[in-house]
């Protein structure tokens, strides 16, 4: 039917957005990271934050011109991309870590077996202290007290109760409100008489106070398990924990981004550092003095020559000239800017072809290491675990 509809030319309805904010929000489902997003900051992100990134860089580099500003926008976005790399890949971890651990995850770490029924009990692992594990232990066997002699209670046991165990006081009234028992029912009276049903039929109906009596029993029992096997299971957990960070670090691939925008960052800093030097050296070459080039030979005529006290005359001439001392003889020859530029471009053409040797020497090395990496390989090869034996018959 749709290649039908192609065929004649007949328009079929799209499942896309069709107005320009839709077509922009679908355009972002598929959002990682934003590495590799063409937009620089991404609607969680800060705007302003990352101008004042790009102004702390454009202060610390002082771009003069269209392409220095250029690079340092580029190196603002870089890094502004590995700080949102940083953060998220932090938030990953650590929301991975902090996941609930389950039974089952627990139980490859135990030596013992641990109950699915018994997880509640992780989240009250900072709670179990020793004060905490002997109050549950008193309400234990004060609530197994009050069952072995449940036919012959009386409601002054029951008022004696809040005074010897109000834990076990607390935990009947929670109960009677979870069960929405009437007011006159949770007197000490009320709670002897009162009965619950499961099922909501009369031949079911059960003593409230007594089975609360066994919920609050269990409750402490499987309180003192957990506080029982405390240092086990905190042990148990920081393994889990290093497991989930370690198969996170292995299943990411935010290394291979970091090397990304490494490379991309320092190929940046390279390229606004070679702009900067040009930049400097064709504004140098028409206003700075032979004085002040660094590394200019002078080469002086007269080893005897002495700044002392005096006056001193300075004639030039085209750029070259001798400085005179008044009572000596002595002159220094100060070289012309343009043998200044030819001293310099020696320099340069010497230490070009001084790294042009090391480049080519570390090039013989390498060939050389993988020349005898083969010849170890070939005699591996060659010994007789690697060899076909064959016999004649």
């Amino acid at each position: 039917m749709k290649n039908s509809n192609l065929l004649y030319g007949i328009k079929t309805k799209g499942g896309g957005p069709n107005t320009e904010d839709g077509k922009s929000r679908s355009s972002r489902n598929s959002t990682k990271h934003g590495i590799y997003s063409p937009t620089i900051v991404l609607p969680s992100e800060s705007e302003f934050e990352f101008n004042a990134l790009k102004q702390q860089l454009i202060d610390e580099h002082s771009p003069r011109g269209t392409v220095q500003l250029m690079l340092v926008h580029d190196l603002a976005v870089l890094v502004w991309k590995k700080r949102r790399l940083e953060s998220l890949e932090c938030r990953m971890i650590s929301s991975r870590i902090e996941d609930p651990i389950s039974s089952e995850e627990l139980q490859d770490e135990l030596m013992f077996f641990f109950p699915k029924d018994r997880e509640w009990i992780l989240d009250l692992l900072c709670a179990l202290t020793e004060e905490f594990a002997q109050t549950h232990q008193h309400r234990y066997d004060y609530a197994l007290k009050m069952i072995k002699k449940f036919q012959m209670l009386q409601p002054s046991d029951l008022d004696r109760m809040n005074i010897e165990c109000p834990s076990l006081e607390e935990f009947i009234q929670m109960r009677a409100d979870y069960r929405m028992l009437l007011p006159f029912m949770r007197t000490s009276e009320g709670l002897l008489s009162a009965t619950v049903s499961h099922t909501g039929k009369d031949e079911d109906d059960q003593s409230f106070l007594r089975m609360e009596l066994y919920s609050a029993m269990d409750e402490s029992s499987q309180i003192l398990w957990g506080y029982k096997h405390l240092s086990e299971i905190e042990r148990a957990i920081e393994k889990i924990r290093d497991k989930r960070h370690m198969q996170m670090n292995y299943r990411s691939n935010t290394h291979r981004l970091y090397e990304e925008l490494g490379k991309s960052m320092a190929r940046t800093c390279s390229e606004l550092s070679r702009h900067q030097r040009e930049y400097q050296g064709s504004n140098t070459q028409g206003s700075i003095h032979p004085h002040q080039l660094i590394g200019a030979n002078v080469e002086i005529k007269s080893g005897r020559a002495l700044l002392g006290e005096g006056d001193v005359d300075v004639d030039t001439d085209n750029n070259a000239g001798s400085l005179k001392l008044e009572g000596q003889l002595e002159e220094v020859y100060i070289p012309s800017l343009e043998q200044l530029n030819n001293l310099a471009l020696l320099r340069e053409e010497k230490r070009e072809a001084e790294e042009l040797k090391r480049l080519i020497k570390l090039n013989k090395n390498c060939e050389r290491a993988l020349h005898l990496e083969s010849l170890r390989n070939r005699r591996l090869f060659k010994m007789p675990q690697f060899t076909k034996r064959t016999r004649s018959h």
